[in-house]
């Protein structure tokens, strides 16, 4: 919706996707956590679902579905 921009955070522990108001006000919010990699994320065209690839010592694809909304 143009109201966030996401990205990949990484550290030596974690990788995070995290989302930041566009227009530079208010928090950011850390919508995943996980101690594998993540390669790459798209939200749905709705917004409600987030699906990411993660490196472990397999690949797979995972999509999260918002229930709350």
């Amino acid at each position: 919706d143009g109201q966030y921009l996401a990205f990949i955070g990484r550290t030596d522990m974690a990788t995070t996707i995290t989302a930041v108001p566009a227009n530079g006000k208010g928090p950011s919010k850390t919508l995943l956590a996980l101690p594998d990699r993540i390669r790459v994320f798209r939200f749905s065209p709705d917004g409600k679902n987030l699906a990411y690839v993660r490196e472990t010592r397999t690949r797979d694809a995972v999509v999260i579905t918002n229930k709350g909304n």
